[in-house]
């Protein structure tokens, strides 16, 4: 595990105030050593001086004798940044074998960690260590890092935690021998995969150097037969750093960071000998001493076979990648294979060496040339899928036999008159001027169902059948309902298609509405049927929201490629204020938006994500709307567990439920809760994410009844219905596509984007207000802007092409 922070000045004494010689009798933890080519050349070898650390920190030289880097401007005020803590932890399960063994492996676990963290920071080193030269910092060079190790033993909560705070001091000692400060960005982009090749390092070593049996454990690993209960007891300290999260509604790195200091305590400088001997006794309190150490060591690995291991960790590993995005970059691929090679006694040096010569010569990976800063990737299996869809989709484009006459264009536009001027564009493009594919770009709140409901009127009346495809079943049912267009999921019509029982002919019209969100694969599925059977494919959406949970985003390229209709006048929003500031969301312009919010109060802050929530809830109250007519969002389903369990408690406190509830599935419900249903059910003819209100439960609470929204009512047996759950929230991706009149959005964490909050403002018509911790605000509401204007917008491995070279496309071999 591998975590980063920046420091601050006072931090040197901390580092050296535990540090000591004869720590393990005396207390505190072992002296400091150097690393890095920075400090070998900075003549710093071995123990670390407190004189030379101090000086470091403060930008000056080892004698503290000269400047070494420039002063930064901060707030106003000179001053120097000292560095980074780069703290590599073992994992739990190690580091309780370690707290029970005897000292020889004892010696031999530090010796694998540390081992292990020397080879994350030579990664580092390489990739990593830049610094700036030049006026303003535009050229960037490479730098030799001084990095300072400290081995620690515990965690506040004295449970055994073997880890290293490797400080990356904030001075970069170029080739010439001058020196600069170092860019801190690389640092926080390789984070990951080096504590990747830390992991990968430490499983293989301590499998060969002891013989234990290591279980991969998603992208970390354990050890197999170490005490789980044992492990529980001495994680007191990760507990209460969870906690302290959970209180402040928290998720992020630098969420993370702020609770451990808010729950550290003094660490004490009790001798490691005493240290042992505590948790030797606790260790014995549950059935664990050296002994049970000793059975765990020498256990039977299977014949390692090197290179088939290797080459399975790029299979895996290029298989995981393109399941998310269609293209990648050296360090995403080495962590991926590092991930994958914890567990197979396959070193670090093994997985960059393997990586370096996949990436160059390969068949199966395509090098798609420098994209930004980094060269870009991908496999040829990905190329050659986007070829596909891309070649059938300009195939489709040429075949004219499904345009509307000029004449049916002209009358169904006559008639629907209300639309507005991009309306009517956008239906005469769809329907009368393009081939057998079609696109049309719009904005959340422009209108586009009621565009398509004039479009399959023309297409209609031409003499074509209109069908309709989304991802969501909500989506679809919407589709049907506002645009009268017979719709399904997506995942339907390719299951129809796979066994012969689409309805889909080369008199059709296929509508796909929300298509940004439609990921390569299944998109190439639709597009190779229609373009097969002669059918046209329309594709609708709006590729700035929330994107595809698979690879590329095909929809955005293939406007690019062969035009789109764009609606960009927004009707939802009754406010101009309003509708300008869901524009700057989408455009990136996040800090004109959300001050909008605020000089309006209608951006809340409170010191804990519970305050927050109760805040919301209140809020949410006080607007006494009916309960269609409002939406409460939040980006995690355990943020909408608890708001709808705060929700449900002021309702039951105003009587507005029934006191008598059943519990189901974890939740308790009574008549008059607000539910919504989390799968499809074709048999009760309800589809995922609709929303609807208890009216009825039995006495024996067996059998249950909902008034769905659309007027509808369902009753079923409670223990046959394990997809229900209390509705009065919604994640982000639930509330896509939905409309109300007021939304209570909390926003911030580790999800938020621009893309997330584009949505999160544009649901409601009248109101939306954001509610958040003072922590995700940031001063001046400056961490909240930086969090909504980053773009997780995905692209497929051509658009990188086309936007570099024009159309000339990559070839897959």
């Amino acid at each position: 595990m591998l975590s980063m922070s920046a420091m601050s000045g006072g931090q040197a004494g901390y580092y050296l105030g535990l540090a000591r010689e004869d720590y393990y009798l005396e207390g505190g933890e072992p002296p400091g050593v150097w690393f890095g080519q920075g400090a070998e050349t900075l003549g710093l070898v071995g123990e670390v001086e407190p004189d030379h650390l101090y000086n470091l920190f403060d930008g000056l030289s080892p004698s503290g004798d000269r400047m070494l880097v420039q002063l930064q401007q901060h707030e106003g005020k000179a001053e120097h940044r000292p560095g980074w803590d780069l703290t590599f932890s073992a994992p739990k399960s190690v580091s309780v074998l370690w707290s029970q063994a005897s000292d020889e492996i004892k010696k031999v676990i530090q010796e694998a960690h540390f081992w292990a963290v020397k080879e994350s920071l030579s990664y580092l080193q390489d990739v990593a260590g830049l610094t700036r030269r030049g006026k303003g910092g535009r050229q960037m060079e490479s730098a030799g890092l001084a990095v300072a190790c400290f081995e620690h033993s515990t965690s506040r909560a004295l449970d055994p935690q073997l880890h290293t705070h490797a400080l990356v001091m904030n001075i970069g000692v170029r080739e010439d021998g001058t020196t600069g400060t170092v860019s801190s960005l690389p640092l926080f982009l390789h984070k990951m995969t080096a504590g990747a090749l830390y992991r990968a390092e430490l499983s293989a070593r301590l499998e060969s150097d002891l013989g234990v049996e290591i279980e991969r454990q998603k992208t970390w690993f354990e050890i197999a037969g170490v005490s789980k209960e044992l492990v529980q007891f001495f994680s007191k300290r990760r507990e209460a750093i969870e906690a302290e999260m959970s209180r402040r509604g928290v998720a992020t790195a630098q969420g993370a960071a702020v609770a451990a200091i808010e729950t550290r305590d003094a660490k004490e400088a009790i001798s490691r000998a005493q240290l042992f001997e505590d948790w030797i006794r606790t260790g014995s309190e549950f059935g664990w001493s050296a002994s049970q150490v000793e059975r765990l060591l020498g256990s039977v690995i299977p014949a390692r076979n090197k290179e088939r291991e290797l080459s399975e960790t790029g299979i895996l590993a290029l298989a995981k990648i393109t399941s998310e995005q269609a293209h990648f970059c050296e360090r995403e691929f080495i962590r991926r294979v590092a991930e994958e090679s914890q567990g197979r006694g396959i070193f670090a040096k093994d997985v960059r060496a393997k990586c370096s010569l996949d990436l160059q010569r390969s068949p199966d990976i395509i090098r798609l040339g420098l994209h930004g800063s980094e060269k870009r990737y991908t496999t040829k299996q990905m190329l050659l899928l986007e070829k596909s869809l891309l070649d059938k989709a300009e195939q489709m484009a040429e075949n004219i036999l499904h345009q509307v006459s000029p004449d049916i264009g002209v009358k169904i536009l006559s008639v629907n008159g209300e639309l507005s001027e991009e309306q009517m564009k956008a239906v005469w493009h769809i329907a009368v001027e393009t081939g057998a594919v079609a696109l049309s770009s719009g904005m959340a709140g422009t209108g586009k169902t009621r565009m398509l409901d004039v479009a399959r009127q023309a297409w209609e009346a031409q003499g074509f059948t209109v069908l309709g495809a989304a991802l969501a079943a909500r989506a679809a049912g919407e589709l049907g309902a506002g645009a009268m267009i017979r719709s399904t999921t997506i995942a339907k019509h390719l299951h129809e298609i796979a066994n012969n029982r689409s309805e889909i002919k080369a008199d059709t019209v296929l509508v796909v509405d929300e298509a940004g969100m439609v990921a390569t694969p299944d998109l190439e599925k639709l597009v190779s049927f229609a373009q097969r059977v002669g059918a046209k494919l329309v594709l609708v959406g709006d590729e700035r929201q929330l994107q595809p949970i698979g690879p590329g985003a095909p929809f955005m390229e293939l406007g690019a490629r062969f035009g789109r209709a764009e609606l960009n006048d927004i009707r939802r929003q009754h406010d101009p204020w309003a509708r300008q500031a869901v524009k700057d969301m989408a455009d990136g312009n996040t800090k004109e938006a959300v001050n909008a919010f605020a000089s309006r109060g209608l951006l809340k802050i409170s010191e804990t994500k519970y305050d927050a929530m109760t805040e919301l809830i209140k809020s949410w109250r006080q607007a006494d709307l009916p309960l269609k007519e409002s939406l409460i969002i939040a980006s995690t389903r355990l943020e909408v567990r608890e708001l709808n369990r705060l929700a449900q408690d002021e309702r039951k406190k105003d009587k507005e439920i029934e006191e008598q509830g059943i519990e189901f599935n974890d939740e308790i419900m009574h008549v008059g809760d607000r539910v919504i249903f989390t799968k499809n059910h074709k048999t009760l003819g309800v589809v995922n994410g609709e929303r609807g209100t208890i009216v009825g439960i039995s006495g024996d609470g067996e059998r249950m009844s909902v008034s769905l929204d659309s007027g509808e009512k369902v009753s079923f047996e409670t223990i046959a219905m394990p997809d229900i759950s209390l509705g009065y929230a919604a994640t982000t991706h639930k509330a896509q596509g939905a409309t109300t009149k007021e939304a209570f959005v909390l926003v911030g964490g580790n999800m938020q984007d621009r893309e997330i909050s584009y949505v999160q403002a544009s649901r409601a018509r009248e109101r939306t207000t954001l509610f958040m911790t003072r922590s995700e605000a940031g001063d001046d509401l400056a961490q909240l802007v930086k969090e909504m204007e980053r773009s997780r917008q995905k692209e497929m491995a051509h658009t990188l092409t086309r936007l570099k070279h024009g159309l000339e496309d990559p070839q897959p071999s």
